[in-house]
């Protein structure tokens, strides 16, 4: 009886914490690194850390993800065959070489309704690194938690060695976007921290050049925070379950 007593003065006590002090009830994060243990590459979908992965590619019935390594970067990547990266075999290689291209689409839901608080997207360069001639532009949208689109969207542009711009959140170089480096950027805070299920990111064109001369990147780190109940709120819901209590006992002492 008075283990049981001690377990539920426990529980009211982090009960009141979270209501006070607003503390997240969950952050989940995952790494292309985590995405290779999971055994991703070579499946069209794929679960990792509690994240649902979901690659498409335009006239593509069953796209594969891919892993690629750049600067000492990890990046996760889509082809039509991950076993045939060779972007010279123009009939059934990758033109990009296994990176995410404009026709094609990787969609991350997350384990629950969350902010997505950091994005690292790679090797994303300018041009003349690597036969780029473009400075690489990515999409992120917004979705819900069945992965429909909610009208929200981040660009993120390359605009030098180290430098990059995006169009919501903050952005920091991880690894430079020129020859031997990583091409490597953090995002953070975007759509504003606000509550999202999930988001799919794509590339986009910046100018006419064709193929793997204009845009093309990866994904290598993605980290979420579940939103939490406002205090107001869990007070309320114990305030109702202490009146529903109150009365049950009521009801039997009648």
């Amino acid at each position: 009886m008075k283990l049981q007593t001690l377990s539920t003065g426990i529980g009211l006590l982090a009960t009141g914490a979270i209501a006070l002090t607003g503390t997240p009830v969950s952050a989940a994060s995952f790494t292309a690194a985590d995405a290779v243990g999971a055994g991703c590459v070579g499946q069209t979908t794929c679960t990792v850390n509690g994240f649902s992965l979901t690659a498409s590619k335009t006239g593509v019935n069953s796209p594969e993800m891919t892993q690629k390594t750049e600067g000492g970067i990890l990046g996760i990547g889509i082809a039509k065959n991950s076993d045939n990266l060779n972007f010279r075999d123009t009939a059934n290689g990758d033109p990009s070489g296994g990176e995410i291209d404009r026709d094609e689409t990787l969609k991350v839901l997350f384990p629950s309704l969350g902010s997505l608080d950091a994005l690292q997207l790679s090797f994303m360069y300018q041009p003349g690194v690597f036969a780029d001639k473009v400075f690489e532009k990515a999409r992120i949208t917004a979705l819900d938690a069945a992965g429909n689109l909610l009208g929200l969207f981040a660009d993120l542009t390359v605009t030098g060695n180290t430098t990059a711009v995006t169009t919501s959140g903050g952005v920091s170089n991880v690894s430079p976007s020129v020859v031997g480096g990583g091409g490597s950027y953090l995002l953070s805070n975007l759509f504003g921290g606000q509550e999202i299920g999930g988001f799919a990111i794509t590339a986009l064109s910046n100018g006419s050049a064709t193929s793997f001369r204009n845009s093309d990147f990866t994904l290598s780190a993605v980290s979420t925070t579940a939103a939490v109940p406002e205090p107001a709120t869990l007070l309320g819901l114990g305030v109702v379950g202490g009146l529903m209590a109150a009365s049950r006992r009521n009801k039997k002492s009648v």
